[in-house]
């Protein structure tokens, strides 16, 4: 062969050159094939999503979602409507009860009124204000009736003391019979106006106490009415702050009916739709916060030995790039997370391991969020100097201790919050 290449490109002239060329490109490719079959290397893709800490938005009370503006990978404010529950039996009630509350106001106003016009009809202030001055005039007259009694009964008793003495002198005939008959016509005139003022005394006791009647009458009637108006109206205010309680019961329970964001981020998965009919505490959003994301990596355990943490490996997203850093690797195997069923393989045991973005911030820019679903590219080597134990079975791409205020170890991260299936890291 060597002979023939000469011939063709040297014309028989010199065999030496073409000798050593052609020998170099075969030993050359021998010795190629002998490394590549000793230190044999293979990128190892591990399915891999970006993960973050999630809330899933369920639903305080049965009913229909009637509104839901944000659908997957929709970016939301703090204090947006997430979804509305619509609850026509309470809706129906509320208003009910509103209705209710309306009327016993009415009825209240119409109840106090109604009090008011009645006590202006029957005048009862009026005759009640009458009587007292009535009886203030009474009590005037009786007070002057008794002040001219005490002057009648001292005429009544000087005019018995004159007869007494004129009936002496006349028994010692130092008087005439006809001043004895003068001292008894005083004596009975004197009388008269005594019991003169005594009927007069009488009488005006009678209508005083008349007159007092007819006010402890107006007052009682005027009282019973203000009593039995009270009454009702205490009555109508008791099922009014009745009502009102079950009002306010309701709003609370209506205001269950909104969903709002209670921080800035995302909308990771939708499992509800609008018009769907859902129950208390039915998963309807997954929502995300945009502040951390991290990677949630799934290797069977043969190619586990391939990684250690503190790693530095790549993971593709598309046609991007990203250097990322192992964080923390999951002690045991475990069937794949329902979640994913998308990227694992059905009835295959996985172990999770936990990696971090060198550079978060590329990450954020290039659109990644949870759920995404990329590949983490592992080098892994199956040359014979590796299978005889010659070298180390294990090659990183690059190895870096991890920050001093990250755990590196699973015990120590128990405390962080799990947000799915794979935050058992």
């Amino acid at each position: 062969m060597v002979d023939e290449f000469d011939e063709i490109i040297y014309g028989r002239k010199s065999r030496w050159p073409a000798r050593i060329l052609i020998n170099g490109l075969i030993g050359g490719m021998l010795l190629v094939g002998v490394y590549a079959l000793l230190v044999r290397a293979v990128q190892v893709e591990i399915p891999s999503v970006v993960a973050s800490w999630t809330n899933t938005v369920s639903p305080r009370r049965d009913g229909q979602i009637v509104e839901m503006p944000f659908r997957e990978n929709d970016r939301f404010q703090q204090g947006d409507l997430l979804f509305r529950i619509e609850d026509k039996a309470l809706r129906a009630s509320l208003e009910k009860t509103s209705e209710s509350i309306q009327t016993l106001e009415l009825q209240i106003d119409e109840a106090l009124s109604t009090a008011s016009r009645t006590r202006a009809e029957m005048d009862l202030t009026k005759e009640i204000q009458t009587a007292q001055s009535g009886i203030r005039t009474l009590e005037a007259t009786i007070k002057s009736l008794n002040r001219s009694l005490a002057v009648a009964q001292q005429n009544l008793a000087t005019a018995q003391e004159y007869l007494t003495s004129m009936t002496a002198l006349v028994t010692s005939r130092a008087a005439t019979g006809s001043q004895t008959r003068i001292a008894k016509a005083d004596l009975i005139a004197a009388r008269q106006a005594r019991d003169a003022i005594l009927d007069k005394l009488d009488v005006a006791a009678v209508d005083l106490n008349s007159q007092r009647e007819a006010l402890e009458l107006s007052k009682s009637q005027l009282e019973n009415m203000k009593k039995l108006t009270a009454d009702r109206v205490n009555e109508l205010r008791i099922e009014k702050d009745k009502r009102a309680g079950e009002l306010a019961a309701m709003i609370e329970e209506l205001n269950k009916l909104t969903e709002r964001a209670d921080f800035e981020g995302y909308i990771v998965r939708q499992y509800r739709r609008q018009s769907d009919n859902v129950k208390a505490g039915d998963a309807v959003l997954q929502i995300s916060e945009s502040k951390e994301i991290w990677i949630e990596a799934w290797f069977p355990p043969e190619h586990l030995p391939l990684v250690h943490e503190g790693d530095v490996l790549a993971v593709r997203y598309v046609d991007d790039l990203f250097p990322v850093r192992v964080r923390r690797i999951g002690p045991t195997a475990m069937m794949h997370p329902p979640e994913r069923v998308s990227i694992l393989s059905q009835n295959t045991r996985y172990v999770p391991v936990r990696i971090d973005f060198i550079e978060p911030g590329a990450a954020k820019a290039a659109g990644l969020r949870a759920g995404y679903e990329l590949i983490t590219l592992v080098t892994r080597r199956e040359g014979l100097i590796y299978r005889l134990g010659l070298r180390g079975t294990q090659i990183k791409a690059r190895s870096v201790p991890p920050p001093a205020d990250e755990p590196t170890t699973g015990a120590a991260e128990a405390s962080e919050p799990s947000n799915s299936a794979g935050d058992q890291l």
